[in-house]
């Protein structure tokens, strides 16, 4: 049996760091390289999982899914809020090994 891609779908849409935000891919069964993106085109990661980061926080994330495969076509989710938490501090040390 072949698909069409006809949707992606992220499990949460108001992502914190810390959380592991799940991929859907529509319809049931097909098959799809799973890419996560930022809002600055950077890419995130691959596969069914990504967790959020503390880089992450104030951007949104969003999907690109691919068919492979018995699955054709394409297709991108909706945009999540901006990533919460993390904090906007600067992390310094003062260990200069002395």
């Amino acid at each position: 049996q072949s698909y069409r891609i006809s949707g992606a779908e992220i499990s949460d849409m108001t992502p914190t760091v810390g959380q592991t935000l799940k991929a859907t891919v529509y319809p049931a069964g097909a098959t799809a390289v799973i890419t996560w993106y930022r809002d600055d085109d950077w890419i995130l990661g691959y596969g069914d999982t990504y967790t959020v980061t503390a880089a992450d926080a104030g951007h949104t994330i969003y999907l690109w899914v691919n068919g492979t495969g018995n699955t054709t076509g394409g297709a991108t989710s909706n945009i999540t809020a901006p990533v919460s938490g993390g904090g906007s501090y600067v992390t310094t040390t003062t260990d200069f090994g002395w």
